[in-house]
């Protein structure tokens, strides 16, 4: 019945031990029996309580028996089950796992430690931990293992660096554990290994990218400022500069709209909340920035506004544009005067191609701007002063001056008339001689006078 009942339950082995061991019950009881340990008597009570002991610790004997197999069969099972558990997670593991000995040898490792490293099973294991990792980090690696089969730190988390096959770096987590025996002796190390490149290069790329950003900032001629809720965390040395402040960190903690003239900081204000709302506007506007004494300037402004973590930033970025209004206010002065002078203002290239014509050169000639700009000169001189060009052209090339030049030019109804011409070089932001600017002026009444 004990047998059958383990067959049941699925211990066939210890079910067969105990077929065994009630075979060898029997068999003793024969042999006591036949020598007499158990014999007849006519005292058939008394045989009978020397039969009974003796099968009683007969049965006892071969419980505890079956019961130890049965024992034995569980924890067998028990630990086949754990070791087949443990194998499919080692060797299905998305990250790698390595079993090394004392000494660093790698005596098991799996498919993911292979493929992160590019080594087969057979190579990894005929190799020590310290071959393939990189030279900076064999130093740590070689003294956790040597500290902790001493009594010393029994785990490590770390980050190292292994070396590829084909001789490039793998950044990893590394977690390693000294497994000892119930005995506290020592038996081997398991490591779980997670493969972190991406990770560290990722970083790297956003730490240069930071670092770029910092010396683009520190360097820029602009000044630069960054606010958060309206108050500024950073603004560049180029920022102090302009502004009058000792150095860019005097500026942490100041409120952005004070950088701004009163009745412009409603306008910087609106502006922020349009590029917050993403609404079209221009890349700069022009404003009035206010400076540390009080002081106030011409200022191009640019506002960028973001949100990070339910905060709200915005980058400044502002330049003086003093001194250009200012050259802006005398060139449109100039042009005002050139524009309504009486006399001819006109300006062409070295090759005699008009570029300007102001209401003078109208007047006199008698043709509109439409009609002259990029036509050549040369159709306003009679035939005979046809040889007038080539010498203005050649001392202006020579970046000479041709002044009260008296001459005769031809107006659009055909007329000749004399004109009084002063003739300059027009040099670029570079100093080359560009082209020409002609000042003329009709002295014909006066040359009739002289007559």
């Amino acid at each position: 019945m004990t047998a059958l009942y383990l067959i049941v339950l699925g211990y066939r082995k210890a079910a067969y031990a105990s077929v065994i061991v009630v075979l060898i019950y029997l068999a003793t009881i024969g042999i006591l029996f036949i020598n007499g340990l158990i014999q007849p008597s006519s005292d058939s009570t008394a045989y009978m309580h020397s039969y009974t002991a003796w099968l009683m610790l007969l049965l006892a004997v071969g419980s505890v028996s079956i019961a130890f197999l049965v024992s034995f069969e569980l924890l067998a099972g028990a630990l086949k089950e754990s070791d087949d558990r443990f194998q499919l997670a080692f060797e299905n593991a998305n990250m790698g796992i390595c079993l090394t000995s004392l000494d660093g040898r790698l005596v098991k490792v799996n498919d993911a430690f292979c493929g992160m490293l590019g080594y087969d099973h057979d190579d990894l294991e005929r190799m020590n931990v310290t071959e393939i990792t990189h030279p900076e980090d064999r130093a740590e690696t070689q003294n956790f293992l040597t500290n902790a089969v001493k009594g010393g730190k029994e785990k490590i988390n770390l980050e190292k660096r292994y070396v590829h096959k084909q001789g490039g770096i793998v950044w990893t987590n590394v977690s390693s554990s000294l497994i000892s025996d119930v005995h506290h002796t020592p038996q081997y190390f398991i490591t779980h290994i997670l493969d972190i490149t991406k990770r560290k290069r990722a970083e790297d790329e956003l730490r240069e990218t930071e670092e770029s950003l910092h010396v683009m900032l520190e360097s820029s001629k602009d000044a630069i400022g960054v606010s958060k809720s309206g108050v500024y965390i950073y603004a560049n040395p180029s920022y102090a500069k302009l502004f009058g402040f000792e150095n860019n960190e005097a500026i942490a903690g100041t409120p952005a709209s004070e950088s701004f003239a009163p009745s412009y900081r409603h306008l910087i204000s609106n502006h922020a909340e349009q590029r917050h709302a993403r609404e079209p506007l221009p890349e700069f506007f022009e404003s009035r920035a206010v400076k540390a004494n009080g002081a106030e300037f011409d200022a191009e402004v640019s506002l960028s506004s973001y949100a990070l973590d339910g905060e709200a930033y915005s980058l400044a970025i502002i330049r003086d544009i003093s001194e250009r209004k200012h050259e802006e206010e005398i060139s449109s002065r100039l042009s005002s005067i050139v524009e309504y002078s009486e006399d001819i203002i006109i300006s062409k290239t070295l090759d005699g191609v008009i570029t300007s014509w102001n209401r003078g050169a109208e007047r006199i000639y008698g043709y509109t701007e439409a009609e002259m700009i990029g036509r050549p000169v040369s159709m306003l001189l009679p035939s005979e002063n046809a040889d007038d060009l080539p010498f203005i052209l050649e001392k202006i090339n020579r970046g000479e001056h041709v002044e009260h030049y008296e001459t005769q030019r031809r107006k659009k109804d055909g007329t000749k008339f004399d004109v009084s011409l002063t003739i300059s070089p027009m040099r670029n932001a570079d100093g080359l001689i560009v082209g020409a600017s002609t000042i003329g002026r009709d002295i014909s009444e006066l040359k009739q006078a002289v007559e």
